[in-house]
């Protein structure tokens, strides 16, 4: 190979290195944009994985005071079942008296 020749494979390669690192240098933006936007992503993803706890503590929570909510209705439907038998009682009492004052007036 001539002086010459080496001269024009150094042009030749020189310039191909040029486009190749302007090529990079592109992608290399498009690699940058890609990763903020992947580090935006993921704080996006983060936060909603916190706010996904707090939600499902919630749920829990509110589970449980449905639950206590629910015990606390049937155990007061429970006492008024007692308290209404009572009152029922009472009236059939109340019934046969009158019942039985009522045949001695006659």
């Amino acid at each position: 190979m001539t002086k010459s020749e080496y001269q024009e494979l150094v042009e030749f390669l020189s310039e191909k290195f040029a486009q190749i690192d302007r090529r990079l240098g592109r992608h290399e933006s498009r690699f940058d944009s890609l990763e903020r936007e992947l580090r935006r992503v993921s704080v996006a993803t983060e936060q909603n994985g916190d706010r996904i706890r707090l939600l499902a503590e919630g749920f829990t929570s509110l589970g449980e005071k449905v639950d206590h909510f629910r015990e606390d209705v049937d155990r007061r439907f429970d006492g008024l079942e007692v308290r209404f038998d009572g009152l029922e009682a009472r009236v059939d009492q109340n019934r046969v008296l009158i019942e039985r004052n009522r045949e001695a007036i006659q």
